[in-house]
């Protein structure tokens, strides 16, 4: 599994993050302090908290989702709580922890 690269300010590539599972929609929560990753085949949104430099460190599960979901496109709504589009489902609401409040 290819991990998820992001640009420094010169211009070069760099690995942030490794083995996900065909990442896809990412957000930052309002506060810039996390970036949340969906990620389609891992049936799941993983969060990582943003460094003041930009690189990333503890990650965690920040919803598990139902083997059926594969989450793809996501944003987040003003609450906290992410909207997520993808394969087999036209949208769904979810809190962290996998709390589901609407389909």
């Amino acid at each position: 599994m290819p991990g998820s690269r992001g640009v420094l300010a010169d211009g070069k590539l760099s690995v942030v993050a490794e083995n996900l599972f065909s990442p896809s929609g990412m957000v930052v929560t309002q506060d810039n302090s996390t970036l949340i990753v969906a990620e389609t085949l891992g049936h799941r949104l993983t969060a990582f908290e943003i460094k003041s430099d930009g690189s990333l460190r503890n990650r965690r599960v920040w919803a598990q989702l139902e083997d059926e979901i594969k989450p793809d496109g996501i944003c987040l709504d003003c609450e906290g709580a992410i909207w997520a589009g993808g394969t087999g489902l036209s949208a769904l609401l979810v809190r962290e922890g996998g709390e589901i409040d609407a389909r």
